[in-house]
């Protein structure tokens, strides 16, 4: 009786192991991780604050689960599909809902994902036939490339993945998917602008989309359009300055936000390495006045010089969304404030004064030891005394039979002439200088 009860117990836990998620988790709202690494405090928001609001007002559910083994099941297609239906997933008064399921396990620098599923479950068959062609975003973000950084990039990664997949389902919902019966395709002779235009082809597809997904939501979030452009040569879009280019872009094509076309661009023309950053709309370049964006370019143009684009553009819209956040919360960033980490931070000259004291101790400690050195011999040299007069010198100590003047050398103190500074002076130093055009204000220089 009681092996039997072992067994009995014994395969109970087999079967827990095999078909319930682990306990050592991390759950933050709608969202379950059994690597307990991928988290930050915008995820946390994203599980516990928008997934629920999502739920409650369109009571469609939204799921997500990071697993590192999914047990006895063929596929993470089919261990979707099992915890949908174990777990009771879908909306509060009906059954509709998509899970964003991943098999993953760490790597020496975060996360490797193995295995990833949408999974759309319900009783509406137009939602579960066609809601999945909503989502791609979501498949552009979860490529390989994107989940073999380090475990923020992973972070970032998923991040992304969850807000496609929620912006996607979304759309699908508020143009009446769930009630039409029948399902209308995308007018594609309407034409959206793109917040990231890469004629220059410096990014890959998955990091455009990245790239993309962030500037939107800047533009969603707090009103403001958040741009980027490559081109070969700006040259061949205007017989003017690389401003007057920037111009022919927003204007163009409508960027900015709101009634006065709120907005920040980005220009990159590749030919001469040139750049131009330029706000539009009041209230934009009150968030991105002169002195600001003379130090936001701190935080990308590095980037740029060492062709690491994908990165510079990121860094660029993570702190157009600091600015912003900053202009919102108190005052906007200038030459008066500076952010912290540019060139103007106090933090930053602090730690330069600590470099310059460091060099100061290790150039003059050398001769002050060597001064000991030599002040120690020259106490030792007892034997050696001066004579009160010259006849001690002249008794046979010294025979002096011959004499010649020999040039040695010449001593000459030259002074480097100075060529008159310039602000567009090229090269990989910044070349800064400041201008409105076309109802736009900016900066431009090289990289």
């Amino acid at each position: 009786m009681r092996k039997r009860l072992l067994a009995v117990i014994a395969a109970l836990v087999l079967s827990l192991s095999l078909f319930v998620p682990a306990y050592a988790v991390s759950e933050y709202g709608l969202i379950y991780d059994e690597t307990e690494l991928l988290y930050s405090d915008e995820l946390d928001s994203i599980g516990t604050v928008t997934m629920q609001d999502f739920v409650e007002k369109y009571d469609v559910d939204l799921r997500v689960d990071v697993l590192t083994t999914i047990g006895s099941f063929n596929d993470v297609e089919e261990t979707a599909e099992y915890l949908y239906e174990e777990y009771e997933y879908g909306g509060i008064d009906g059954n509709n809902g998509v899970s964003l399921t991943l098999l993953v396990h760490e790597d020496t620098d975060g996360v490797a994902l193995d295995e990833w599923c949408l999974h759309f479950g319900g009783d509406n068959s137009f939602w579960t036939t066609n809601a999945p062609w909503n989502v791609n975003d979501v498949y552009d973000i979860m490529t390989e490339d994107n989940w073999s950084g380090d475990i923020n990039q992973d972070i970032q990664t998923l991040t992304y993945a969850i807000e496609a997949m929620i912006d996607g389902v979304e759309l699908f919902i508020v143009n009446g998917g769930m009630n039409e019966n029948v399902y209308d395709e995308p007018d594609e002779s309407v034409v959206v602008p793109s917040n990231v235009t890469d004629y220059a082809d410096l990014l890959t597809d998955s990091e455009q989309q990245i790239l993309e997904n962030k500037a939107q939501e800047i533009a969603d979030t707090y009103g403001v359009g958040a741009y980027i452009v490559t081109v070969n040569d700006y040259r061949d879009y205007t017989d003017g300055s690389i401003y007057d280019a920037s111009d022919f872009f927003y204007l163009e094509n409508e960027l900015g936000e709101g009634n006065d076309g709120d907005g920040i661009m980005l220009l990159l023309s590749m030919t001469d390495r040139d750049y131009n950053l330029i706000a539009y709309g009041d209230y934009a370049q009150y968030v991105f006045n002169d002195g600001g964006m003379y130090y936001l370019e701190d935080f990308f143009l590095d980037d740029f010089r060492n062709d690491d684009w994908y990165e510079g553009f990121y860094d660029y819209l993570t702190w157009c969304d600091n600015y912003i956040v900053q202009a919102e919360n108190g005052e906007a960033y200038s030459y008066d404030f500076v952010p912290a980490g540019s060139a103007g931070d106090t933090d930053y000259e602090e730690e330069s004064g600590d470099i310059m004291t460091s060099i100061a101790i290790i150039l003059f400690l050398p001769l002050i030891v060597a001064g000991i050195y030599i002040f120690t011999l020259v106490r030792k040299m007892k034997s050696v005394e001066a004579a009160f007069e010259a006849s001690e010198y002249m008794t046979g100590r010294i025979n002096l039979i011959e004499e010649h003047d020999i040039f040695t050398h010449q001593t000459k103190t030259r002074r480097k002439i100075e060529k008159e500074s310039s602000s567009s002076s090229g090269g990989s130093k910044k070349s800064r200088s400041g201008r409105s055009s076309g109802g736009g204000r900016g900066r431009s220089g090289k990289f």
